[in-house]
């Protein structure tokens, strides 16, 4: 016979660094919960000030702020029989400052639980404590000792974890974070396995969208097994009910045993040719990540109250992603679509087809069309700069992508409006972009995509479409990728294509992902590569490609130190400020070698 507890999972609208509102928002979502007859609320990690607060943290100001915030929040559910699971930045008498999560019920705090495991960056505002080390600590004028984390009410027990959550033998286990959303492509670690209830609750709306999207992710998991996943993305205040069966688990499924097996041998048993795609699972991981892209964009635009976007259109794959981005931002944040200001820019190297596709697409959208040609302009600069225009060379390439990027810059300015990035996580891995040019935007929602999940991503959105639309998208898939930055042939075609010059997106995508994500060695990602791309490229091709990879991977670090604002969309990105620190400067010969 099941026995349930009734529990809340809260995500509320965040304002980064303002206490006084987040309170008032906790406070409410705590006083719904109890209307419902909940038994717990638990809220994201950090919730009083927000996650995303950085160097803030160090400031006192904000740290007595909400200490303040907490008292208030005591004082004003004081008559409620609900416990509450609240997360923020704490100052101990020893004058360090801790991320902790406060169990409070009837106005009174049950526990203080601090977090024991933090992110490399997280180490630069928070002290670690160790399970060991708990000691007493000054809050609200009294003292009490950190809790490992383990609660017994009348009717059931429960933990709770920051980040990570031990398995304990208990009713329900609390696993409390404040992560972006991603779609995870590690193919190692497993859910965690825990014979009670997992909750897992992360951040929502209003959370800083520089390098990542909060979409409020809430998943359920019991002996490895997702219950329930959902995203509480929206611009106000969400709350999750929903009943937990804590009757100890029956199931004979087995722990998965620790492997001893080396990383490179369990690997080489999961090798695919398309590492980012799940071809099992595409539907809903192209939902997941038009979500991540289109919520980050929302959250930016919200925040700064602006209700106009630039981007140009190019009628090639990526512009188009960018654009189908916009909409779905505009649409979720009841924006009118004619703040989408979609400008197609003509140059030397613009074919029919692709400038067809532009229009074609813009108009298809409901979005505002501008079309400017810009072929006179940079014939102005070339005369400028004493360049002959009959010479294509990098500075004839370079001028017409840089005379675009100050194009929309201007109207930006005079339309008051943000331009949009198109450029993908592909591209500033090779560093295939011109500095100041596609290379800046004041927000770009492709950063965190390689180029290998956007054709699948583009034709999900098409098979999705009216009939019109969907001819449209399907195109311009087929359209092969060029910058069109030198004239086409005689018969009007692209002749500038991009993987001719710098190798195969496909290629590429797979020396990324396991130079990046696993960090293995040229040798072993060669190794790799044979198996996968088997009959389709040959050793000396992999190897030149491979290379090449290396080459503008490391040369080009400083077109990525200064990139924008961007969601990461997988679990790994190539942003300076989230998951890669790399100097501008470093050699790369250790790694050719190893060819």
């Amino acid at each position: 016979m099941s026995k349930k507890v009734k529990i809340a999972l809260a995500v509320p609208l965040v304002r980064v660094a303002d206490v006084d509102f987040n309170i008032l928002q906790i406070e409410n979502l705590i006083k719904e919960a109890t209307k419902e007859q909940a038994k717990v609320i638990a809220f994201p990690e950090l919730s009083i000030t927000g996650a995303t607060c950085g160097d803030l943290f160090l400031h006192t100001l904000l740290v007595e702020k909400a200490e303040q915030g907490l008292k208030i929040l005591l004082e004003n559910t004081k008559s409620l029989d609900i416990v509450a699971l609240v997360g923020l930045p704490l100052r101990a008498d020893n004058g360090k400052l801790y991320n902790v999560v406060v169990v409070f019920q009837k106005g009174k705090i049950l526990g203080i639980v601090p977090k024991t495991i933090l992110l490399d960056k997280e180490n630069r505002w928070f002290s670690k404590l160790a399970l060991t080390d708990y000691e007493p600590i000054g809050c609200l004028n009294h003292k009490f000792t950190f809790s490992e984390g383990d609660f017994n009410l009348s009717c059931f027990n429960f933990s709770v974890g920051i980040g990570k959550i031990l398995s304990k033998d208990t009713d329900i286990l609390f696993k409390i974070t404040a992560l972006p959303t991603t779609i995870d492509i590690d193919q190692i670690f497993v859910l965690e396995h825990t014979s009670a209830p997992l909750v897992e609750l992360s951040s929502g709306f209003g959370e800083s969208s520089t390098d990542g999207a909060f979409c409020g992710e809430v998943t359920i998991s019991r002996d490895g097994k997702v219950l329930l996943n959902k995203m509480l993305a929206s611009t106000k205040n969400e709350i999750l009910i929903t009943e937990i069966d804590i009757e100890k688990s029956i199931s004979t499924n087995e722990k998965p045993q620790c492997k001893t097996e080396k990383l490179e041998e369990i690997l080489e048993k999961k090798i695919k040719r398309f590492p980012f795609v799940d071809e099992h699972n595409l539907h809903s991981q192209c939902e997941k990540s038009l979500n991540i892209q289109h919520f980050g964009l929302a959250t930016r635009l919200n925040r700064i109250g602006c209700k106009k976007v630039v981007i140009g259109i190019s009628g090639g794959l990526d512009s188009t992603l960018a654009l189908l981005v916009c909409v779905r931002a505009f649409d979720f944040l009841n924006f009118d679509r004619k703040g989408i200001i979609a400008i197609t820019m003509p140059g030397f190297g613009t074919t029919g087809r692709t400038y067809k596709n532009a229009l074609d697409l813009i108009k298809s959208l409901g979005v505002t069309l501008k079309e400017i040609d810009i072929k006179q302009a940079c014939l102005q600069h070339f005369n400028d700069i004493e360049h002959d225009e009959n010479i294509h060379d990098v500075t004839y390439e370079n001028s017409q992508a840089r005379e675009r990027t100050q194009i929309l810059m201007d109207i930006a300015n005079k339309e008051n409006g943000l331009v949009i990035g198109t450029g993908d996580m592909s591209e500033l891995a090779l560093g295939w972009a011109t500095y100041n040019g596609d290379q800046m935007s004041m927000y770009g929602v492709n950063a965190g995509l390689p180029k290998t999940f956007i054709q699948p991503l583009v034709k999900h959105v098409a098979e999705k479409s009216n009939e019109d639309l969907r001819r449209i998208l399907l195109d311009i898939v087929d359209t092969p990728i060029s910058p069109e930055l030198t004239p086409a042939d005689d018969k009007g075609n692209i002749k500038q294509k991009t993987e001719d010059l710098v190798g195969p997106y496909e290629l590429h995508d797979f020396f990324l992902y396991y130079f990046l994500f696993y960090r293995l060695t040229p040798k072993t990602i060669l190794k790799f590569a044979l198996i996968a791309f088997e009959g389709r490229y040959d050793t000396l091709e992999i190897k030149k490609w491979l290379r090449t990879f290396i080459y503008r991977f490391f040369s080009q670090q400083y077109k990525r130190s200064c990139m924008p604002d961007g969601p990461k969309v997988f679990n790994l990105s190539l942003s300076p400020r989230g998951d890669l620190s790399l100097p501008s400067d470093a050699y790369f010969d250790l790694w050719l070698n190893d060819l």
